[in-house]
């Protein structure tokens, strides 16, 4: 049974809403603290700046798939795709397979816990697809009585030696062996939370659109709650800034769609921008604003003209 590594919470550190519009990143986005009880366990290891530059080489590699990026260490960046084995990461990197091995350990261990250890739905094929690896272990397996040339067999000695990484730290949380995962499209969806949620949305526009990126957030782990609180807090930011222009309130699709705009409002630690002197709801400002008929903005136009062709009184020159 193949083992895969996968980063936790990959979109809600390393990436933007930059980033996520971007299908191949030439940066990453890392935080920056510092204070982190896993970072002081790491560095508290005799081999603790080696396992954090590991980190770092694991962080770039994955910033470099293409979207949607979630963390996976597998070749298209997929739970279900071909997985990153430690031996893969020594080839990549050139550096030694029990150095990855030690750094997954620890990375994965319940005392810093920045990475997870599941099983792979992947099936090993015959042969591996396309990648930047000339050739992996898991692509020589198989092939008793073909002909390796030197390199291949170096490359397979190094990729096979490799201890096989441990699902200990966490339960396995893929299905069965065997067994696909269910297509997200068959997901059954219920209108309701969808409708709700709409009602109190700033701006009814893009609906479509976010009700089909309703359906996918849901099927990849998002509650409605958390899909709420962001909204609400959309809503929050619009009245501090005082936005009455609808031009300026993201449309629905744009919120929930694939740009990902609500994850700006998901963090535990969120906080709203400092509020404007006398902010109201959006609704009320909205009526606030004095409607006006043709009529009353030609007249207002004439007068306007009037004041500026008067002509300017003349200086009196006394003599």
């Amino acid at each position: 049974m193949l083992t895969i590594y996968h980063v936790k919470d990959w979109s809600k550190y390393f990436e933007n809403h930059k980033s996520r519009q971007v299908d191949h990143c030439s940066f990453v986005c890392v935080p920056n603290k510092q204070s982190g009880l896993g970072l002081a366990r790491i560095l508290a290891e005799p081999d603790g700046a080696a396992i954090y530059g590991i980190w770092q080489l694991i962080v770039g590699a994955l910033s470099r798939q293409c979207l949607p990026r979630d963390g996976w260490l597998s070749l298209q960046g997929h739970r279900e795709d071909t997985p990153w084995s430690p031996g893969d990461l020594a080839l990549m990197w050139r550096r030694p397979v029990a150095e990855i091995q030690r750094a997954l350990d620890v990375l994965s261990s319940p005392a810093v816990g920045w990475v997870e250890c599941l099983r792979s739905d992947h099936e090993v094929p015959s042969k591996c697809p396309p990648s930047d690896l000339a050739v992996t272990s898991r692509c020589l397996e198989g092939t008793e009585g073909t002909e390796q040339n030197g390199t291949e067999q170096k490359e397979q000695n190094i990729g096979g030696n490799s201890p096989q990484p441990s699902a200990a730290p966490l339960p396995p949380s893929s299905p069965e062996s065997g067994k696909k995962k269910p297509s997200k499209k068959k997901l059954p969806l219920d209108d309701a939370p969808f409708e709700a949620w709409w009602k109190e949305y700033p701006r009814k526009a893009g609906k479509e659109g976010a009700k089909k990126s309703w359906g996918k957030l849901l099927a990849d782990g998002f509650t409605i709650e958390q899909l709420t609180r962001c909204r609400d807090r959309y809503q929050q930011s619009l009245v501090a800034r005082n936005v009455i222009d609808e031009n300026y309130i993201l449309q629905g699709d744009s919120f929930l769609g694939k740009a990902r705009r609500f994850e700006e409002y998901l963090a535990d630690d969120w906080t709203p921008p400092k509020t404007l002197n006398g902010s109201k709801p959006i609704q009320q400002l909205k009526s606030t604003v004095p409607k006006r008929t043709p009529e009353e903005y030609d007249r207002m136009i004439a007068e306007f003209n009037k004041r500026v062709d008067k002509p300017k009184n003349q200086e009196v020159v006394s003599g």
